[in-house]
């Protein structure tokens, strides 16, 4: 069985949700993000899709997202206590 990154999980709950396909979410991503932004951390509709199927993510490229969505990075990397 393939290791997946809670985070990228808690990241595809989040996106389906939503209801919005994965190429919405990149072109969002690439709208709003700056030159420079862009340079350091590219998003990619294949690194896109393998976040989504489980593969570890960085902080940037989580935040990247939720920005995009208009969510909390809180929902991503937050504790919740029992």
């Amino acid at each position: 069985m393939k290791y997946k990154s809670l985070a990228s999980i808690r990241i595809k709950v989040i996106l389906d949700k939503r209801g919005l396909k994965n190429v919405d979410i990149v072109r969002r991503i690439r709208n709003n993000s700056t030159g420079r932004l862009r340079r350091i951390c590219n998003i990619d509709l294949k690194r896109l899709e393998e976040i989504l199927d489980g593969d570890k993510v960085t902080f940037l490229e989580a935040s990247l997202i939720m920005q995009a969505i208009n969510e909390d990075i809180s929902r991503v990397f937050g504790v919740w206590l029992i």
